[in-house]
């Protein structure tokens, strides 16, 4: 009889590379993302976009750590780069 409730080992190896150890710094390394947008355009605007184009975003970023959301900020230029401004980091206890 099969255990449905184990993971299986494709199951283990996606949850194994969201949090990875590293030993030799005794710190683990978190999947950082920055989200500026989603867009919804029609498949017709799709295929109308061309190089060069312009597709306006907002400047709100939100930031997530192992796709958990943890703060929101904004797009700032940093010595000709874009970076992020923390404007909202969330508690950290909830």
């Amino acid at each position: 009889m099969i255990n449905k409730s184990l993971l299986s080992q494709e199951e283990i190896n996606a949850l194994l590379k969201t949090v990875v150890h590293n030993p030799e710094e005794g710190d683990i390394e978190l999947s950082v993302r920055f989200v500026m947008a989603e867009l919804k355009r029609t498949p017709e605007a799709l295929i109308s976009w061309q190089e060069g184009d312009m597709l306006p975003i907002e400047t709100q970023v939100a930031i997530l750590a192992n796709n958990t959301l943890i703060a929101h900020g904004e797009l700032v230029l940093v010595n000709d780069k874009l970076g992020v401004r923390l404007t909202e980091i969330f508690n950290k206890s909830e």
